[in-house]
């Protein structure tokens, strides 16, 4: 499954970036990857505006056994 996503991240030290992704998940590994761009950021981090991202992850079972189940994910995230 291809997608087209905008994330925020809000670091602990403050501020935030936002980022826009293209990604792929496979549906059978549950593994996905995504590379995008740094579109906006807060003041402290407007030196990397237009940096490369490329997060590489997977997600637990979907769909998920009940409709309670919440659907989780793990990843690294690295900027260029």
């Amino acid at each position: 499954m291809h997608w087209v996503q905008t994330s925020i991240i809000y670091p602990a030290a403050g501020g935030f970036l936002e980022m826009t992704e293209d990604g792929v998940w496979n549906l059978n590994t549950f593994k996905f990857r995504t590379n995008g761009w740094v579109t906006d950021t807060s003041s402290e981090y407007e030196h990397m505006i237009g940096a490369k991202v490329h997060s590489v992850g997977y997600t637990s079972e979907f769909p998920p056994p009940t409709p309670e189940t919440p659907v989780t994910t793990k990843f690294d995230l690295r900027f260029n």
